[in-house]
């Protein structure tokens, strides 16, 4: 039995290595979902999943049949139907259902089982083989020697007496000796079934389950003497107290039984006795079983009394289980405690200290009610705690798939870390200021002052932008010069703008490139590089595209707008008509030029309506404290680099923009 699940365990491992390569889910994980697919990789994986689920599940599905035709489920049943449920579903969603599939956790169910049954069988077997083997250190011949023999006077009548040799009786007491502590010993490794108490009515010193056997002869003297056997049985009914007026009467080496008895086990078990007496020829058991009353409560007060002594004596270990417990709760806070001072200083991301620091308080309070269990005698309760962990992983897996999903992603964003408190990034088509990561969700403010939740997996497998990571951001926008403007003066005026503008950086260099050609213009396309830490690129961009268009108006640079105006470059001819003169036309409506205002305001770096250049994270964070407040004993970010809180880093930033707007 060993072999065969130690061959099933091999040849299941192997056939999960691949299960685990081709699950989506594992894949999408590892990031190499799009490296490692292929077309049908759906029912290669079905096939592995197949031969994993017949040959490594069929002692469990065979256990599974035998336990319910005993009416007896117990850890087969429980491994058959998981891995029938997760195999059959998964099935179904390969050939057509809406769902995911559950192959990897089958495979790896199958595989812890079949590692377990293999060990507790092998420890089984190892305790009989070292029964075996103590057996033949028993010596196969006795030596006998032979010592003259005395009557019962003294005299030697001619006989001899054999005594066995000490030296073989010393030899014979040390294996006996072994063979008893190596039992007692592999007796802890053996599966023990509780075993139930009957509660039958029965009289003192009598139990339903001991085994009753009549002693196969009962000597009295070479010549037995039919009263001699009626004094010798009938002291041995009385003795027993088992009997209501037990009788015995022999004629002729027959003995007649009378009386009353509790039970057919005891009436057999007298006229067994009587049987096996010698002198005796036959056995009249005439004993009648008394039936006991329907109002006869002694039955109840008897099993009563059975449990009050079970609890008795059930009372020590009652007291060392919770005593092992309570020291292996202790034992598991200071594991907790221990890990996380230890991983400290190892592992940055403070969720994965949680994790590893809960799974080792958790693998420590269950190994105390293990010992608990085994300790109580109730080891086949212990296996099956045991393996009903690896079971309920799988339950709540399949149960719980997205929360489990987005639990398992909030771990690798928390190691990889690509943002940070404050950071403002773009994720799922959402633009905002990260203010916290939990086990469940990644929550923005977005730049409306609106707070999104997005589920953590959703976070981890779409593209992210951090715009916050590098301070230093580059803008650009279009602006159409006329055909007949010179291309050289409007990227000069331009450039010379994007220099003289406080908040364009210098380095990396601003520039002003030829686009493509419109309808009735030629396109430009301006590029400038900003701090987004210190100002708004939306102000920035907005104060840029205001003054390179006061700029292109002061240097007579037009901006034709194509669904206005038509421009012909060879003129118009126009054909007079006889006898109707042309009127003159007076001049055209003088073109339009900018409000009057000062020069001061007009090449004003910021205006009032675009409220300084500084950025708005520290107005957006003081909006997001006037929300409902937010839980930050389970944000898994920290703040950015720097002692300051993000509110007085955005403060002295708000302060230098608007001395920019001044």
């Amino acid at each position: 039995m060993a072999a065969d699940f130690r061959k099933r365990f091999w040849i299941a491992l192997v056939l999960t290595l691949p299960i685990l390569a081709l699950s989506p889910m594992l894949q999408t994980l590892a990031g190499l979902r799009e490296a490692i697919r292929f077309s049908g990789d759906a029912y290669v994986l079905f096939g592995l999943s197949s031969a994993v689920f017949w040959y490594g599940g069929w002692p469990f599905l065979k256990g599974l049949v035998s336990e319910l035709k005993s009416l007896q489920p117990g850890m087969m049943t429980l491994v058959a139907v998981a891995i029938t449920t997760a195999y059959l579903y998964s099935g179904a969603v390969v050939f057509g259902l809406t769902g995911k599939v559950s192959f990897w956790e089958l495979a790896t169910l199958v595989d812890i089982m079949l590692l377990g049954h293999w060990i507790e069988m092998k420890s089984v077997m190892g305790a009989s083989k070292a029964l075996e083997v103590l057996a033949k250190l028993m010596p196969s011949d006795a030596h006998f020697n032979s010592i003259p023999g005395k009557g019962a006077k003294g005299r030697g009548d001619g006989k001899e007496i054999k005594m066995v040799s000490p030296g073989y009786l010393c030899k014979v007491s040390r294996a006996l000796l072994l063979a008893y502590l190596l039992s007692v010993l592999a007796s802890t490794a053996v599966a023990q079934e509780p075993k139930d108490k009957s509660a039958q009515p029965k009289r003192p010193g009598v139990s339903d389950n001991a085994e009753l056997s009549a002693p196969a002869k009962v000597d009295i003297n070479p010549l037995a003497r039919d009263e001699e056997i009626a004094k010798r049985l009938q002291r041995v009914l009385n003795a027993t107290e088992w009997f209501v007026s037990p009788k015995v009467r022999v004629e002729e080496g027959v003995v007649f039984l009378s009386g009353r008895v509790d039970s057919e086990k005891l009436k057999k078990w007298a006229g067994d006795l009587a049987g096996n007496t010698q002198g005796v020829v036959a056995v009249a058991n005439r004993m009648e079983v008394t039936q006991p009353s329907v109002w006869d409560l002694g039955p109840a007060w008897s099993g009563l009394l059975g449990l009050w002594r079970d609890f008795v004596h059930s009372l020590p270990f009652i007291f060392f289980g919770l005593l092992i417990l309570a020291l292996s709760l202790g034992a598991g806070m200071l594991a907790n405690r221990g890990a996380q001072a230890l991983l400290s200083r190892r592992i940055r991301a403070r969720l994965l200290r949680n994790v590893i620091a809960g799974g080792t308080a958790v693998l420590v309070i269950l190994c105390g009610i293990y010992i608990v269990l085994r300790v109580s005698g109730l080891t086949q309760l212990a296996l099956t705690v045991v393996g009903g962990t690896g079971l309920i992983g799988l339950v709540v897996g399949i149960a719980f798939r997205d929360i489990t999903e987005n639990f398992l992603a909030s771990i690798f964003l928390s190691m990889q870390r690509p943002f940070e408190t404050g950071d403002l990034i773009d994720v799922a088509g959402v633009t905002g200021y990260a203010q916290q990561l939990n086990v469940r969700t990644t929550i923005l403010m977005s730049l409306d002052g609106t707070i999104v939740q997005i589920p953590n997996a959703t976070v981890y497998k779409s593209n992210l932008r951090n715009f916050t990571t590098n301070a230093n951001r580059r803008e650009d926008f279009v602006v159409g010069i006329g055909y007949d403007d010179s291309i050289n003066a409007a990227q000069e005026v331009a450039r010379k703008v994007l220099k003289d503008h406080p908040a364009v950086l210098k380095d990396p260099e601003p520039s002003v490139l030829a686009d493509s050609f419109g309808k009735a213009t030629v396109n430009l396309r301006v590029y400038f590089w900003l701090n987004g830490r210190e100002h708004s690129w939306l102000k920035v961009r907005s104060s840029v595209i205001r003054l390179v268009k006061l700029a292109f108006q002061e240097h007579g640079i037009s901006m034709p707008d194509e669904a206005r105006e038509v421009v012909f470059p060879q003129g118009v001819p126009v054909t007079m008509l006889e006898g109707k003169p042309a009127k003159a036309r007076g001049p055209g409506p003088a073109k339009q030029t900018p409000a009057e205002s000062s020069a001061a305001e007009l090449g004003a770096a910021s205006t009032e309506a675009e409220a300084g250049l500084y950025s708005e994270a520290g107005v957006i964070e003081e909006q997001a404290r006037q929300v409902q407040p937010l839980k930050s004993g389970e944000n898994l970010l920290q703040d950015a680099a720097g002692t300051a809180s993000s509110v007085e880093k955005e403060q002295g930033t708000t302060n230098k923009g608007k001395e920019i707007a001044r």
